[in-house]
């Protein structure tokens, strides 16, 4: 919603951060893989982009997004290459996918999951419900075709 000046808040344009995984789960700002996403109140569309930390560096890209409605299903997949040092994200919505790899120097072998968490100086101002499902690489060895993790808004 527009202030009483008709602006919106300094934090309408920040990216909110809806899930990840670290490689470095003491400091997740160094080596991360998430989904980034922010309400645009202009198309009335979320925009969901791919969000990196490599090296300690922040990576993304405005204005490669792919939008979902509220309440429309998200599927998010992120897939680790530890061979070739590279994680990919895939954005799934009604509208299109949204893919996504980047290479990293090294890839620790542990992995810990970034929950969803609001960016900006102020509190998040609604609910978000999130309902994941974790697969590992044994399942989809196995010849599982299960969908990507589910996640709503």
């Amino acid at each position: 919603m527009p202030l009483s000046n008709g602006q919106y808040h300094e934090d309408q344009w920040d990216y909110n951060k809806l899930t990840g995984i670290t490689f470095t789960p003491t400091n997740p700002l160094h080596t991360t893989a998430m989904v980034g996403w922010r309400y645009n109140p202009y198309t009335h569309v979320f925009e969901l982009v791919s969000y990196w930390h490599i090296h300690k560096k922040r990576i993304f890209d405005e204005k490669r997004f792919v939008t979902a409605q509220p309440n429309e299903d998200i599927y998010v997949t992120m897939v680790t290459n530890f061979e070739k040092n590279e994680v990919t994200i895939i954005i799934e919505t009604k509208t299109g996918t949204l893919t996504e790899t980047q290479k990293f120097k090294k890839l620790a072998q542990r992995v810990s999951i970034i929950q969803p968490y609001f960016g900006g100086t102020s509190r998040a101002p609604n609910t978000m419900w999130l309902y994941c499902e974790i697969l590992n690489s044994e399942k989809k060895k196995k010849g599982n075709n299960e969908k990507s993790p589910k996640i709503n808004k």
